[in-house]
This record gives structure tokens, sequence and C-alpha cells, in this order.
């Protein structure tokens, strides 16, 4: 792992708007209230609303990274586009500061709000962009090998009216690209590693 110094996601506060819908956090036609706490012991209340009228995140929490105890009470709009594989739609967040749609919002750096990782001037990375050549096949190969697995199990049928269907044509797509990584993880096996197959 490379640069232990730069800001990785798994060590700041996030919201993800999927963890929301997979937990009833928030609900179509509903306004649903609760708290997300972090190990650290940071606490946000919320309340969601997804309702015709309004689509929106209300966050409460007290921040401390001023030095000193601020107050803070705002809202995040939500909103959705269609899904690519024809399936519903995608809920985002819309960004405070940037107006960009995420999936993932984070608060980090001394920001007083939640925002989007590009809202950030100081990169925020994902754990995998900080590995060595090995470790970045590897993540990439299991990553894409769930991935494809997830889609296995919701795509009943490889064909439509005669026609591939996205999702198996995805399939296909992915599994170019684990292949690419399940080669490319090989020729950068660690030295130790290497010594032991060659013994």
């Amino acid at each position: 792992m490379k640069n232990t110094r730069s800001i990785t996601v798994n060590k700041v506060q996030i919201i993800d708007i999927n963890h929301f819908l997979k937990h009833g956090l928030i609900e179509r036609g509903k306004v649903t209230y609760g708290q997300i706490s972090w190990l650290d012991y940071n606490n946000v209340q919320f309340i969601a609303e997804l309702t015709e009228e309004t689509k929106e995140l209300r966050l409460m929490y007290q921040d401390y990274s001023k030095d000193k105890r601020i107050e803070m009470d705002y809202t995040i709009e939500i909103t959705s586009i269609l899904s690519n594989l024809g399936k519903g739609e995608i809920w985002y967040f819309v960004c405070p500061e940037k107006g960009c749609l995420a999936r993932i919002l984070y608060k980090c750096n001394g920001s007083l709000y939640f925002k989007s990782r590009t809202a950030y001037s100081r990169r925020i990375y994902y754990p995998i962009q900080l590995s060595g050549k090995y470790e970045y096949h590897q993540l990439r190969y299991i990553s894409i090998d769930e991935e494809i697995n997830r889609l296995k199990k919701i795509n009943t049928r490889k064909t439509y009216r005669g026609n591939e269907t996205k999702i198996n044509q995805r399939i296909k797509k992915l599994e170019i690209r684990r292949e690419h990584h399940d080669n490319s993880r090989f020729n950068y096996l660690p030295k130790s590693i290497m010594k032991l197959l060659k013994s």
C-alpha cells in the first residue's frame, strides 16, 4: 500500500444512498426518521422524505472540526435516473456544493457539510487506488467477479424477443475485464510468493 498519509474513503464519514434504501431508511412515498452513527461516536440525525412533492434528506448534527461546536441543519436533494439495465431507477444525492449526482457523500478535511468526492480540493482515494500493481489487479478481479455473480443471479434470461439482454451484454464485458485482471495479477506476484512457486 502506497502513500499512507493519503485520505481514503474508508477513513471518513460517509452517507451512502444505497445503505439508506437497503435498510428502509428512505422509502418511496414516506417520511422517515433516524440516526447514523460511526465508530468515532459521531452521529447524524436525519429526516428523509421521498414523496411526489418532496425528495430530500435533512441532516442535523454537531460539528467540532473548527475547534468549536457548530449546529448543522440542512437538506440534500434526492433525485433518480432510469437504470441503463432497463430495470427501475437509480437514486442519487445532489451534492450541496457542486450540484453533481453522487450515490455517496463524504465529510472530511474540515468540511462542515457532507458532499461529493469531487467537491474536495484534496483528493479522497479509494484504497485500491493506493495499491501496488499486484494488489490492484487482485482487488479488481475480486470486485468484478462479485459483480458478475450478482448480475447472474438477477439475469433470468439471456435474450428477450430475439435480442441479447442488456444485463447479459454487461456480464460479457465484465468477464473480459475479469480475465484481463486475472492474467495481470500473476505478472506482479510479490517476490515472496514467486520464490515459493519456484522452490
